[in-house]
């Protein structure tokens, strides 16, 4: 069981739900701005919300299998620990598995009436795994639209898009665009852990995550907890800017750039509750910070088995 876990990356699944469950959330928010005669403290639903939750676990799931399973021959040479490289798991089995997700993703979307986004999701992941990932800034582009499309899952399930909620159903496009494009920039730094250590190049880059922090905090509808919420940002990201000159690298040392992508991925948490606390949804915010406790002593664990 556990090397199938591994494919899926399950110690990260948290950082998925925080994307579709913010969506969520500003999705309510936006319905009763829409709809004023509806009551804005309805109980949320939690069949909603864990339909929800499964969904985005299982597209996330998906995506981290099937990127495995086309990278196989590269992870040959340049990941030879990945499962299905040492035979942990079966070929057959990962794709068998793969097809389950697909499925179950399928009938969860048909059962939110979000069908035709989460088809978009998953197929923007297939054209991501499949080989879009290997085009420089398409790719990026491609990775950063998966984050996006799993938040506006929740934003459409919350707040389904028609005609007559055109103009209000555009606005969550923003917060959505906003999460697509930090997770492209993360995605771009990625892929300087395939070249040789640049640390000018690293510099340039890494300028642009606290830039998300210090922008989130004075996003429109700032307020305390986003300024505070950037505080934190920062604060997280602050291990992985360290750039070392070259000749201070220890031979077979991790890439620089390895440190500063899994700060950035862990970041995703206050990306979500920064939008949240510009929409006012303190409380919603408050539960993208337990997701990010629970994702930490996930990963703690998950590390400490390994060992």
């Amino acid at each position: 069981m556990r090397p199938y876990l591994e494919l899926i990356r399950v110690y990260l699944i948290p950082t998925a739900l925080a994307d579709a469950w913010a969506g969520f959330f500003i999705g309510r928010h936006l319905a009763s701005i829409a709809s004023p005669e509806a009551s804005p403290v309805d109980p949320v639903s939690i069949g909603e919300l864990t339909l929800l939750g499964l969904l985005s676990a299982g597209a996330y799931a998906f995506g981290m299998l099937t990127n495995d399973l086309f990278d196989v021959q590269k992870d040959t040479d340049s990941a030879t620990r990945r499962p299905l490289v040492t035979g942990e798991a079966a070929t057959k089995a990962a794709w068998l598995l793969a097809v389950s997700l697909t499925l179950s993703v399928l009938v969860l979307c048909h059962l939110l009436n979000v069908f035709a986004l989460g088809l978009t999701l998953l197929a923007t992941i297939l054209a991501y795994n499949a080989g879009g990932k290997r085009i420089p800034l398409l790719g990026d582009l491609l990775m950063g639209s998966c984050r996006g499309l799993n938040l506006l899952l929740g934003v459409a399930v919350a707040f389904p898009f028609t005609l007559d909620n055109l103009v209000d159903g555009a606005i969550p496009a923003i917060p959505a665009g906003l999460l697509a494009l930090y997770i492209s920039v993360v995605t771009g730094i990625s892929r300087l852990e395939d070249r040789p250590y640049d640390r000018v190049t690293l510099c340039r880059w890494m300028v642009v995550l606290p830039g998300f922090a210090v922008f989130l905090a004075f996003f429109p509808g700032s307020n305390v907890g986003t300024w505070v919420n950037g505080v934190i940002f920062v604060l997280w990201l602050l291990p992985g800017l360290k750039t070392p000159r070259t000749e201070e690298l220890a031979p077979n040392a991790p890439h620089p750039a390895s440190s500063l992508v899994r700060r950035a991925l862990g970041a995703i948490y206050f990306v979500d509750a920064g939008l949240l606390w510009s929409f006012g949804l303190g409380t919603a915010a408050g539960g993208v910070y337990v997701l990010f406790v629970l994702g930490w002593i996930l990963r703690r664990l998950w590390i400490k088995s390994d060992q």
